[in-house]
């Protein structure tokens, strides 16, 4: 019943959004238009059902289409913070070598975060940077977030046995080598760029530089 009115739900929304050819001024909302709006949005994103038998198709097309078309990157994407779904969820943890050869570069904005040795990071780290930046990019400006936590990290119990298998898992972190892109940001000045990317560098557990395209 959940994955039925999860599927509708997604399919409401993606028939909406390509009804509408050119996005629609913002305007002023109610509160719980767009508090179910960003729900539909979570559900559509973390794989989770909100929705019970009241929610009809009648409470999706009573969404003001601004609001719809105020979150289409979340409505299409996983969350930067979680991996994939896939069959085997638990990793070995491998080793963190060399110098990265993709993404060590900016690709979409004009100032980045670069890291500078190996480790990993996780994806509370990665949330808590993003986080850091959202307030300085409010006006004009844009984020691009280069890593993906995809990797899980598995813990046992403590003071347990040997053997029974694989512990659970713990979190999620990315593997970053030196030369990685972590965050980057256009749109706004390079005083606003440098104080924003250093709060975000004050939450890595590595050591990082400011970087300006050229």
């Amino acid at each position: 019943m959940a994955s039925r009115y999860r599927s509708f739900a997604i399919t409401a929304l993606n028939l909406l959004k390509s009804a509408v050819s050119k996005p629609l001024p913002s305007t002023v909302v109610p509160f719980t238009s767009l508090t179910f709006s960003r729900q539909v949005s979570s559900a559509c994103l973390y794989g989770r059902s909100i929705f019970s038998p009241h929610h009809r198709l009648s409470s999706l097309l009573s969404l003001p289409l601004p609001v719809i078309s105020a979150y289409p990157a979340r409505l299409v994407s996983r969350s930067f913070a979680q991996g994939a779904n896939v069959k085997f969820p638990k990793q070995r943890r491998g080793r963190v070598k060399g110098i990265a050869h993709q993404g060590n570069h900016i690709s979409f904005g004009q100032f980045g975060l670069q890291v500078l040795e190996p480790s990993w990071i996780t994806a509370r780290q990665i949330e808590a940077g993003r986080r850091a930046l959202t307030p300085h990019a409010r006006r004009g400006g844009k984020i691009w977030i280069r890593v993906i936590a995809d990797k899980s990290v598995t813990k046992r119990p403590a003071e347990t046995r040997m053997g029974r298998g694989k512990g659970a898992i713990a979190f999620h972190v990315a593997v970053v080598q030196p030369g990685r892109i972590l965050y980057e940001m256009g749109g706004v000045t390079e005083a606003v760029a440098r104080e924003a990317i250093s709060l975000a560098a004050s939450k890595m557990p590595v050591q990082t530089r400011f970087v300006i395209l050229k």
